[in-house]
């Protein structure tokens, strides 16, 4: 009897574990939803320069996302884009992330970001920092700042 229930607490102790490393237990559920937001963001204006959606259709999904003045630039930029300047975003890989400070509804990250491009000239790999903050608006967080370091 003792010995089923020790193989049972075991089975159950593995299980558990390997549910928390699945689950990615290792990073904050407030990191991990900027990261979520970053992801979201790149998605989006690639498919808005790449014409898988429509300027307004863009700009609506990325409400959802952003506020303030990143939404602003973002929209001021998306709308002077000319096919020339077209780079296609391959890959976008949050390398690491740090909560730098908290005020009020607003949350403030350092995050590491490896890019892979494809222009004209191949495939290009970039590491940049990024200053990152996103705002509570009530019912979820969204973007207000995206800019390198």
């Amino acid at each position: 009897m003792k010995k089923n229930l020790l193989r049972i607490m075991g089975l159950v102790v593995i299980l558990s574990f390997g549910f928390l490393l699945l689950a990615g237990a290792g990073k904050d559920p407030a990191e991990k939803q900027v990261i979520t937001l970053l992801e979201k963001r790149t998605i989006i204006m690639e498919n808005i320069l790449s014409r898988k959606v429509t300027f307004e259709e863009g700009k609506e999904r990325l409400k959802e996302i952003e506020k303030g003045s990143l939404y602003k630039r973002d929209v001021k930029v998306l709308s002077q884009y000319e096919n020339s300047d077209y780079v296609k975003t391959m890959d976008m890989d949050v390398v690491s992330i740090e909560n730098t400070g908290n005020l009020y509804d607003k949350k403030k990250y350092i995050c590491e970001i490896q890019w892979t491009f494809l222009d004209y000239e191949g495939e290009k790999e970039e590491t940049k920092i990024y200053d990152v903050c996103v705002e509570w608006d009530g019912s979820r967080n969204k973007l207000i700042t995206f800019q390198m370091q």
